[in-house]
């Protein structure tokens, strides 16, 4: 069961890693295919 404090830290850190993902060039990632 997600309380408010564990929602918010799962979308913190989607949000993290969506804001990464936008920032950093994605030749890294593209090149597997796939994101880890």
């Amino acid at each position: 069961m997600l309380t408010s404090e564990g929602l918010r830290c799962v979308w913190k850190s989607f949000l993290l890693d969506a804001y990464k993902q936008l920032n950093c060039p994605p030749s890294g990632f593209s090149k597997d295919g796939h994101i880890l």
